[in-house]
Formats: structure tokens, sequence, C-alpha cells
């Protein structure tokens, strides 16, 4: 299995802020929120991500992934435009091929543990399984 982590939108509703950094990479409890994502993914055991990102924060996500050491577990994948959820999907498809794939937002936080979804999906037969979270 392989995770997509979709983190190529342009954060525009968090402007200042994100004229300078990715929504992904504005820290909470000074570290980048995408790393608690990515964390969350890797503890599930999956380690193949593919990362799509704008053309125009490729250096930020690089310096993201080498600070980290996380270059053997993630390929970067641009998004040439933010054409929305299953664009991204759609490009990610030669990084995908014909594995399972568990499809993560970028600037979203879950507190449960992946692997007991992962684990639900895999002994389902399901062809999908969305996890939603309802919020005041």
């Amino acid at each position: 299995m392989k995770a997509i982590i979709l983190a190529a939108g342009k954060g525009t509703r968090m402007r200042p802020l994100t004229n300078q950094l990715p929504k992904p990479l504005i820290p909470i409890c000074n570290l980048p929120t995408l790393i608690f994502v990515v964390k969350k993914i890797l503890n599930s055991g999956i380690n193949n991500i593919g990362l799509v990102i704008s053309p125009d924060d490729i250096k930020s996500f690089k310096n993201f992934i080498e600070k980290f050491d996380l270059e053997k577990n993630i390929t970067l994948i641009i998004q040439e435009n933010p054409l929305g959820v299953a664009h991204a999907v759609k490009i990610a498809k030669n990084f995908i091929l014909s594995d399972d794939f568990l499809l993560y937002l970028g600037d979203n936080l879950i507190q449960n543990d992946l692997e007991f979804f992962k684990k639900d999906f895999i002994e389902s037969q399901s062809d999908a399984l969305l996890l939603l979270k309802e919020i005041s």
C-alpha cells in the first residue's frame, strides 16, 4: 500500500502566513504540520509516500524532506495547476500504479492511528473507505 499526501493548494485563506510558507509546512508545536501527517502514515506501516505539491513550493518541500531525513519515503509529484483532489490523484497515477493507496490531505490532522483504518480497509474487501470527522 502507498500513500498520497495532497499539499499543492495555495492556502489563500491563511494569507499572509502562506505567502512565505506552504500551509502544510506551517509549524504546530515548533514542527511543520506535515511531519505529523507523515509520521502517522509511516506508523501505519506505509513507507512509500507520494507528496503532491505546487511547482512554486518545490524548494520548501525538498528542504522539509532533507531536514527530516525522508528521502527514502517521499516522492515529490508536481501538480502544475491546482485543479482539485481528483486531478491530484490523476497526476499521481504513475506513482500509484495498481497499488491500493491512502489519500491524505496534507493540512489535516487525524487523532486516531491509521493502522486500524488500514486493517479495516484490507479486511473488508471494499473498493474505498472514507474517514470523516463531524465538527461544529
